[in-house]
């Protein structure tokens, strides 16, 4: 599973002049050998197919961090698709404007980008769930309007 100038897929075959790669749409691309000497290569799956993903979510400014930081430590709990090793992580990333922003980094065994997207997918579904059970609000942009009634 290789990333080449944008281009996400699998190897398919490598032939004397190109490589063909099968993208995520079912898609082919042809990419001429050059391309692999001269453009960063970024290769997914060369050692294992152990790749890390990450989830953001913000939270309501007022929120108990403990408790955000409590329930995103259990979530690799929830699922049999996220690895205890190596383990999973999350930081608390940014005072938004609309949200306190955390970063949270898993890794599970995928061969595609697609399947990386569906686990991703998967873990914001959990957090959504045990944010609602511990009654945590996911923030969403808000924006407060003050008008003044001036006479002229």
């Amino acid at each position: 599973f290789v990333e080449l100038s944008g281009v996400y897929g699998v190897v398919e075959a490598i032939g004397f002049r190109s490589t063909r790669i099968r993208t995520g749409e079912n898609t082919h691309v042809i990419v001429p050998n050059s391309s692999f000497l001269e453009d960063q290569v970024l290769n997914w799956t060369l050692s294992d197919d152990i790749i890390r993903g990450k989830v953001t979510v913000g939270v309501a400014y007022g929120s108990d961090l403990k408790l955000v930081a409590k329930v995103l430590s259990e979530i690799h709990l929830k699922s049999e698709d996220i690895l205890n090793d190596p383990q999973p992580f999350f930081v608390f990333a940014n005072f938004g404007d609309s949200a306190l922003e955390f970063e949270y980094f898993f890794f599970c065994k995928v061969s595609t980008r697609t399947l990386l997207r569906m686990k991703e997918s998967q873990v914001r579904f959990l957090i959504d769930e045990a944010f609602r059970s511990a009654n945590i609000t996911i923030a969403f942009p808000q924006l407060d309007v003050h008008l003044q009634n001036q006479a002229v």
